[in-house]
């Protein structure tokens, strides 16, 4: 509400799904809006811009009688690749400390693939291809 057009997203929906072992004390979103942030009474809020052909898998949560739009499990771990060029190899994935097994088991691969192919971008669909890897091989473990 601080900032709409907007859904939780990132991070925080990642904590919220438990793929993330950390707390995440910083609620961060998408928006078609510029990137911004916001310190509140309530908390801290950061907002990353994506177009507005990007701006959809969300749902609505029912949060303390409030209604909070939150990135659907795929569209969530996509966004977070979108915004985070920087993970290529296997070793990048690391510092996050997933948890595969748990994406595995929420994950809907359809949904997933359906997704990634709006967003219309080879670099990402190669972020997922590695990430895909290591959700597999996590079946071993």
């Amino acid at each position: 509400k601080i900032y709409a057009p907007s859904y939780v997203s990132l991070e925080s929906a990642l904590g919220h799904y438990n793929w993330i072992p950390e707390g995440v004390f910083l609620v961060t979103a998408v928006s078609t809006l510029k990137t911004s942030n916001f310190a509140t009474p309530v908390g801290h809020f950061s907002y990353s811009n994506v177009k507005p052909a990007l701006f959809f898998g969300y749902s609505i949560l029912t949060e303390r009688g409030n209604g909070i739009k939150i990135a659907e499990p795929e569209k969530a771990l996509l966004d977070y690749l979108y915004f985070h060029p920087e993970l290529r190899e296997p070793a990048d994935f690391g510092a996050l400390r997933l948890n595969y097994r748990q994406i595995k088991s929420d994950i809907d691969l359809q949904k997933l693939g359906d997704y990634a192919t709006l967003f219309g971008s080879k670099a990402l669909d190669a972020r997922l291809s590695t990430l895909n890897k290591l959700i597999e091989d996590a079946e071993h473990f």
